[in-house]
């Protein structure tokens, strides 16, 4: 499966770096929703911040030594890449997280991926991460940040195996070796929609434990959830509607 059609060294970085605008604004409270404290989220990214991720990428793609963000941030592209053309017949998008999100602070969870709506209203933050997760049902933990009123999921990648030919392969190796292969040659990359599968799937199953604690009103201690009921209803409503999201996007894989 090709990612995004044919894509070459030089245009694949190119596009990695439009995900990056100097400024964007997103709504932090869905327009439905009573009105809260926050209205609009602006974020931001640096001339340095932009060049950065380039240097990186680019000398990944052209094998030279590897270095661990690089590959970091390539897993990042690669979940957009996958979830963006399966999000196009709905009234959602992904994109990477700007600087400004992407870094965290006191009361800030840092994030790597952003989902949104067609008012650019900010839905759910992906933390993304490499290594595997432990739990034995095959789901990841969330949490909340409160400065952009926004529920995100973590997303451990390791548990995926891109084996062909029924040997063993990593995501790490899958990515330095097929995935920039597939790149540099202009070539579809080899278990692309597994990985869509994987991602789409293990979202969707960490989803629905959040869902069912926020619905059920579980008296149990929720860690990683707001404290106040004003929050708790937007954490609520959030989750809900992308846990809805992504049942829909399995079943029609």
């Amino acid at each position: 499966m090709a990612i995004d059609g044919p894509l070459g060294n030089q245009r694949f970085v190119s596009n990695y770096l439009n995900q990056f605008p100097p400024s964007a604004l997103y709504g932090a409270v869905p327009q439905y929703a009573p009105q809260s404290r926050l209205y609009t989220v602006g974020t931001s990214c640096t001339p340095a911040f932009r060049t950065s991720r380039q240097t990186l990428m680019s000398t990944l793609l052209e094998g030279n030594p590897k270095h661990s963000m690089a590959e970091a941030f390539l897993s990042e592209y690669l979940i957009h890449i996958a979830l963006q053309p399966v999000l196009e017949n709905t009234s959602f998008c992904t994109q990477l997280a700007p600087q400004s999100l992407e870094r965290s602070s006191t009361n800030h969870q840092g994030v790597d991926l952003l989902i949104s709506d067609e008012e650019n209203t900010l839905w759910l933050g992906i933390d993304a991460k490499l290594r595997s997760g432990k739990s034995p049902f095959e789901r990841d933990g969330y949490g909340w940040n409160p400065e952009i009123l926004t529920p995100y999921m973590y997303l451990s990648l390791g548990n995926w195996n891109g084996a062909l030919k029924e040997m063993e392969l990593p995501v790490r190796q899958w990515m330095t070796t097929h995935v920039v292969g597939g790149v540099n040659e202009s070539k579809s990359i080899p278990g692309f929609g597994r990985f869509r599968q994987y991602l789409v799937e293990r979202i969707e199953r960490s989803l629905a434990v959040c869902r069912e604690r926020v619905i059920d009103h579980d008296e149990r201690p929720m860690y990683g959830a707001p404290e106040s009921k004003e929050e708790l209803d937007i954490f609520g409503d959030k989750i809900h509607m992308m846990h809805g999201l992504f049942t829909e996007l399995r079943l029609n894989l």
